[in-house]
């Protein structure tokens, strides 16, 4: 499923309440597939997934034990760039591939538009966010046999955050620009433009103070400081605004397409 989103699709176009998908490295008994289908199936949640980083019940320590040191540095890296990328503030691990979805937030999916391969889960995200899915994490713990993975470091390095950077702004431009105009709206208008000339006024009048020699006065500095403090602040007011939006009520239980 990971590798091939046709497949995806023609495999998950069943007429079942909730789907399973086991990821390639590792096997769940039933129990953990039950922990983690019970939330899509009781109407808590469109999609929930498998969380290695979870802090409860033994479960971060037996994780940690099981899971290569690099990786675990690296997904723990990952998350919160994941979180903005997605929307999905409170979840954690997105590149657990051990998942389960309503039938309601599977048909809102353009499968075939999915990524590929290790960027496959944070599509998912992706998409879900923008039909206003609610997202939970099933903290379980994971085993590793002898099987090495593929995923390597220069690949991530390389491909990731070009690929991050495009979903985060066509999240942020259909969310708040598309389907919505709000506060986020205007706080992201007005935050961008006092960054982008506070930076480029300072910038100059800096240049122009080294290359005569005059230190700049404090009314240059401040025209500078200024924009830029507030084009920071107008920033986290909408990131504050974002994270508080995350969608609460699941799509099977509001009747939403």
């Amino acid at each position: 499923m990971r590798g091939d989103p046709s497949a995806a699709n023609r495999e998950l176009g069943q007429t079942v309440p909730a789907y399973e998908c086991p990821p390639p490295v590792r096997r769940s008994s039933r129990e953990w597939v039950m922990r983690l289908v019970r939330p899509v199936l009781a109407g808590e949640a469109d999609y929930a997934k498998g969380n290695r980083l979870a802090a409860f019940a033994g479960i971060r320590a037996r994780s940690r034990a099981e899971m290569p040191r690099l990786r675990w540095v690296g997904n723990g890296l990952m998350t919160f760039g994941h979180k903005a990328v997605s929307g999905y503030w409170r979840v954690a691990d997105p590149a657990n591939g051990f998942v389960a979805i309503h039938r309601v937030a599977l048909e809102g999916l353009d499968l075939d538009a999915l990524a590929p391969r290790y960027f496959f889960e944070t599509d998912v995200l992706c998409q879900l966010n923008l039909i206003d899915a609610v997202v939970c994490d099933v903290p379980m713990p994971c085993v590793y046999g002898d099987e090495r993975s593929g995923l390597r470091l220069g690949h991530v390095v390389r491909d990731f955050p070009p690929r991050m950077l495009r979903r985060l702004v066509r999240r942020v431009a259909w969310k708040y620009f598309v389907f919505d105009f709000n506060v986020a709206s205007l706080e992201l208008v007005a935050g961008a433009a006092l960054l982008l000339f506070g930076l480029a006024f300072g910038s100059v009048r800096w240049v122009e103070s080294v290359r005569h020699g005059r230190p700049a006065t404090a009314g240059t500095v401040m025209l500078s400081a200024l924009p830029v403090i507030l084009g920071v602040q107008f920033l986290l007011a909408a990131v504050s605004y974002d994270v508080s939006s995350e969608p609460r009520v699941p799509l099977s239980r509001a009747g939403r397409p």
